[in-house]
């Protein structure tokens, strides 16, 4: 029986185990690199990432294959193997985007030329030359992926892009790769609403093709169009649609899974200039943009405008709408700050979006921004290194256990002390692990609960949850601890024909769709069962409990 808990354990410490925490999976991690900024290659912080787009490649509007911009052409050959010095598991993709303004710096709002894409996406002769351009393109310079950045797509595009979607993909999935090339990541670009003009985006193309879909959930608002201050990348807002957290709730609403959604973080903000300096107010009367001429500012020229403004001069961050403000008499800026780009990746995870992508990287200040986005993965490597440390161990109590071991109450009962270790005993430790409490002491509001009580009380409370070491508890992974905690009870039943084999507990850990049934009574329990309103015989036979000396040698 040792050697098959043992073997239980091992299972759980090795890669090729089977036994994942809930919900658990790489974080996506991506920014944008901008070619036509002065952000040389080599300052990216390439180990804050898990993906690092090129921005952009164009389309060539006579053969709709991939044009290289010639300004560009020099780092284009050398951005794959730049980041990767850095971080060799970063993944680097070529964007494709053909709306980029006169002025380079329109990335969603107005005056986007989208006629070479419609045009492309028009016509399947058109729509071949393009794709095969992108693959032949993506592996000449050394990128692993591909990504389409077209935000303003007319309503009539959205059916034929999700037939280009469709023949992508099918000749991703046909291409004739060399040994050492893994298979291209096509992502997309998705406005903030899964429709244009009460047509919808080609969900199911979409789930059924893209690695991940990026939501551009910024400019929303911008001084160029509109005399009134506005909040470009809101997450809320309680008088408005106009915000992420609707956008996203309607692309789930329509379908799309979670797990293909990785939300925008804009790493840049607007500034309005106001019409009086005694309104300032979100929504206040403004007349054009400030600063510069079409009011956009990166994250680092607004925090250099901010200490040079002097006077002590801060932003204040809104958890309303989840902005951070920065207001004087003249002048109004709305941007996210660090408070608000670590609310929304609680927000990432308190939806189940797979990450997060940033645009753009030049942006950022030292990588305060991509630092704070960091938080929402940091939590999860934090409860995977205490697991880590935890389940190693809890090996070596195992091993502990097998010569000093819990006492299940129907040896106590017939005065056998041994060295025996059982499915009750590895019921005991598990719930010792979930908790980080000792069995030999007492719990619950009047602390007449022992470790076993207490838990099975909480369980059929449903409040389990409360059971939890806060050091492990993460809701991406809670429902996992839930399950072990209901094996845990099931092991420490009253009645040995209730407790599962070494064998079925195995079963349940590894298979988590494999079903549990639900624990009864545990052993030595001072209170009355609810269903069946008796106590446990172990408790009115015993007076003391696992604590027991050793009188019998009994190998198994």
């Amino acid at each position: 029986m040792a050697s098959k808990i043992i073997f239980f354990f091992l299972f759980i410490l090795f890669p090729s185990s089977q036994f994942h925490l809930c919900g658990a999976q790489t974080l996506v991690k991506a920014g944008y690199w901008y070619a036509s900024g002065e952000f040389p290659i080599q300052d990216i912080n390439s180990a804050l990432f898990t993906h690092l787009s090129y921005a952009f490649a164009d389309v060539n509007a006579s053969n709709y294959q991939l044009l290289i911009p010639s300004a560009s052409q020099q780092y284009f050959s050398t951005f794959p193997t730049i980041v990767k010095r850095r971080n060799p598991s970063v993944k680097p993709l070529l964007s494709i985007w053909n709306g980029i303004s006169a002025t380079g710096k329109s990335i969603a709002g107005e005056n986007v030329n989208d006629s070479v894409l419609s045009s492309m996406v028009s016509a399947s002769s058109k729509r071949k030359a393009f794709i095969d351009s992108s693959i032949k393109t993506a592996r000449r310079y050394g990128f692993q992926g591909i990504d389409l950045f077209w935000v303003w797509p007319n309503s009539t595009d959205l059916s034929n892009i999700g037939v280009l979607l469709d023949e992508w993909r099918a000749a991703i999935n046909s291409e004739q790769r060399q040994p050492a090339e893994s298979q291209l990541i096509l992502t997309l670009a998705i406005r903030y609403l899964p429709t244009i003009e009460m047509v919808s985006y080609p969900i199911d193309s979409i789930r059924r093709n893209v690695d991940w879909a990026h939501v551009v959930a910024y400019d929303y608002h911008l001084p160029t169009r509109e005399n009134f201050t506005g909040l470009h990348a809101a997450l809320y807002n309680p008088s408005s649609n106009v915000n992420t957290d609707f956008g996203i709730r309607e692309w789930l609403n329509k379908g799309m899974p979670p797990s293909k959604l990785v939300l925008g973080l804009p790493y840049h903000g607007y500034a309005w200039k106001l019409v009086s300096s005694q309104d300032n107010a979100i929504g206040a009367p403004a007349s054009g943009p400030a600063v510069n001429i079409d009011g956009s500012m990166g994250y680092k020229a607004i925090k250099s405008y901010i200490r040079d403004y002097g006077y002590g001069a801060t932003s204040v961050y809104n958890a309303t709408y989840v902005v951070n403000l920065l207001t004087t008499p003249t002048i109004w800026i709305n941007f996210d700050d660090v408070e608000a780009i670590k609310a929304k990746m609680s927000y990432v995870k308190e939806k189940k979006l797979i990450g997060f992508k940033a645009f753009q990287l030049s942006n950022d200040d030292n990588w305060v921004l991509s630092r704070a986005a960091q938080g929402g993965e940091n939590q999860a490597n934090k409860q995977q290194l205490l697991l880590k440390i935890i389940l190693p161990v809890s090996l070596i109590v195992i091993l502990a256990v097998a010569i000093l071991g819990y006492v299940p109450p129907e040896y106590v009962r017939k005065g056998i002390y041994s060295m025996k270790y059982d499915v009750y005993s590895f019921g005991v430790l598990l719930l010792q692990i979930i908790s980080g409490k000792r069995n030999t002491c007492y719990y619950g509001p009047q602390e007449n609960l022992n470790l076993l009580e207490y838990a099975y009380e909480l369980w059929s409370d449903d409040r389990g949850t409360e059971f939890i070491d806060t050091s492990l508890d993460d809701s991406s992974s809670t429902c996992k601890i839930m399950r072990c905690m209901q094996i845990a009870l099931l092991c420490v039943q009253e009645n040995p024909e209730n407790r599962p084999t070494m064998l079925e507990v195995f079963s349940m850990l590894k298979n988590a769709s494999m079903a549990a049934t639900t624990p009864r009574r545990p052993a030595f329990s001072l209170k009355a069962d609810k269903n069946t309103g008796s106590t446990s015989a172990s408790q009115q036979e015993i007076c003391s409990f696992n604590d027991p000396q050793i009188s019998q040698l009994e190998p198994r």
